[in-house]
């Protein structure tokens, strides 16, 4: 994939000083170029929220236009208490980063430098030892990590990846110094950059992907050259940490990071420690963000020298249910374009229950899914000619436009694991449009079971080629077992009752998809 397309960039601007709040930041261009520190946890929400208005005058425009205007509920982000946290954990270890990396110390600048490569130069030694014949093996170096590592894990659509997003465009990308930098080795300051895991999970296509990065931000065109000439994994890695010392790199972000799970050989352990030198002798901090599948993972290789401990472990999951998913709905209400339904304070207490509750059973508290159960709900309204919210407009998106996610939010509901491809791949398919077909909410017909003497076509493939020839025997595969249900609701885990899903008409009177799977 082109570096350019999947790359996450944020703008350019010249460096305008300020005095840091923080006495021990001052005196260090690098940080003083920074945005001012944000104090009050509303100003925090407020940077980070995406909000998306619509004019009042809207709701008399016809339905066509108004299904147009919903489709920038998409681009909706609405953080949560949580992400002030991350905020403040990613504000700290940027500014503690460049508290050790100080332009104006050029003695310890330059030693700095010096210090990884020889670091590099060690780690690829004792590489080499541990895989060729007839030489000692050798473990690498593992030292104290000197900068923070955090490590964002979560279910898939729960915003890890949005959040971290909405944090770091808060901050410049490239900070350009002027004048002031006559005297310093750093002209062009990157503040962040933000790289996906390379698909084959090797220390070269990782240390490729950054170099990449840097030519896409800063316009050079360095990775064309060590392609060309073939370079080696220590020479790639070698330039990659020159460039982030060279344009002082504030944090280095890694989405995707349980891609890792799939390396071969030694590649996790090879990018676990070019991240340490990174972390170690740059003092770069490194965030790295993962679905669910990514946490024993790093649990098993970040262990030794207290890796990624001085940041921590942030999880994220779906909204809880109760308070947190009754207030980001209560946000999410004020986002509508059908004329007719009221206020959420507006409604009775028991219609905000079973919406609430219908909202829960259909997404299990998923954010992407709350928004976009949100927006085809008053698509589907739209289309079929009425302008209210209800809870059975709900379970029409439900049986209609996540028929493919059915299994994924049972498992949900009940507080279960998900596995990472599978639910990337339904979640690229669910979304038919604003426009998809509307079909009646109830009912929708199962799938008719197979003919127990078999099907046209086995018979057809048990008819022998050629005349005289045997016919080829059919091999019968024995159908798995379902495995076994707990019907007993988890409060903890927010899990459905019988009694909770037969009220929402997702029992009794079954919501079925396209294989006529039946909810709960």
């Amino acid at each position: 994939m082109d570096a350019e397309e999947d790359l996450f960039s944020g703008r350019v601007e010249d460096a305008v000083y300020r005095m840091p709040l923080a006495p021990s930041h001052r005196g260090n261009p690098l940080i003083e170029a920074l945005p001012p520190i944000l104090v009050e946890r509303v100003d925090i929400l407020r940077s980070l929220l995406n909000d998306v208005v619509f004019d009042p005058e809207l709701k008399d425009a016809p339905a066509r236009i108004r299904l147009h205007e919903l489709d920038l509920l998409r681009q909706l982000w609405m953080p949560q208490p949580v992400h002030a946290v991350l905020e403040g954990r990613i504000s700290t270890m940027l500014r503690s980063g460049y508290f050790a990396r100080n332009p104006r110390d050029l003695r310890r600048w330059y030693e700095t430098m010096e210090q990884a490569r020889a670091d590099l130069a060690r780690a690829a030694d004792a590489q080499e030892a541990k895989v060729m014949p007839g030489r000692r093996k050798a473990a690498p170096k593992v030292v104290q990590a000197h900068s923070t590592g955090l490590s964002v894990i979560g279910t898939s659509g729960c915003g890890k990846t949005t959040s971290v997003k909405r944090i770091l465009s808060r901050y410049p990308q490239v900070i350009v110094h002027g004048a002031e930098a006559d005297d310093m080795p750093v002209t062009t300051q990157l503040v962040w950059l933000m790289i996906t895991c390379p698909g084959d999970g090797g220390v070269v296509g990782l240390a490729r992907a950054i170099i990449r990065a840097f030519d896409v931000v800063l316009g050079t065109n360095l990775s064309d050259g060590f392609i060309r000439s073939r370079a080696s994994a220590e020479t790639m890695r070698a330039a990659a940490v020159s460039l982030a010392h060279l344009h002082a790199l504030g944090v280095l972000v890694i989405d995707e990071i349980q891609i890792l799970q799939r390396s071969k050989g030694d590649n996790a352990e090879s990018i676990m420690n070019f991240l340490l030198t990174m972390m170690n002798d740059l003092r770069v901090p490194v965030v790295v963000i993962g679905t669910g599948g990514a946490k024993d993972f790093l649990s098993k290789e970040l262990q030794s020298g207290r890796r990624f401990s001085s940041g921590g472990h942030f999880p994220m999951g779906p909204l809880a249910r109760g308070p947190e998913l009754d207030g980001f709905v209560r946000r999410l209400w004020s986002r509508r374009l059908v004329r007719e339904t009221p206020d959420w304070d507006a409604l009775e207490e028991g219609q905000r229950k079973a919406i609430l509750r219908t909202i829960w059973l259909m997404t299990a508290g998923i954010h992407d899914l709350v928004v976009k159960s949100f927006m085809l709900a008053q698509c589907r309204a739209l289309e079929v000619g009425g302008e209210t919210l209800t809870p059975e407009v709900f379970k029409t998106v439900y049986e209609v436009d996540f028929a493919m996610l059915h299994d994924v939010i049972r498992r949900m509901r009940k507080g279960g694991q998900v596995d990472d491809a599978e639910w990337d791949a339904m979640r690229n398919a669910f979304m038919p449009g604003s426009f998809a077909k509307v079909e009646p909410a109830f009912p929708v017909a199962p799938r008719a079971a197979a003919p127990v003497g078999g099907t046209d076509a086995d018979e057809r493939r048990d008819k022998p080629a050629h005349p005289g020839e045997a016919p080829a025997k059919r091999k019968r595969v024995r159908k798995p077992s379902p495995p076994h249900r707990d019907r007993k609701a988890d409060p903890d885990r927010g899990a459905a009752s019988v009694a909770e899903l037969r009220a929402c008409g997702m029992l009794g009177r079954p919501l079925t998809g396209e294989r006529g799977d039946v909810v709960g």
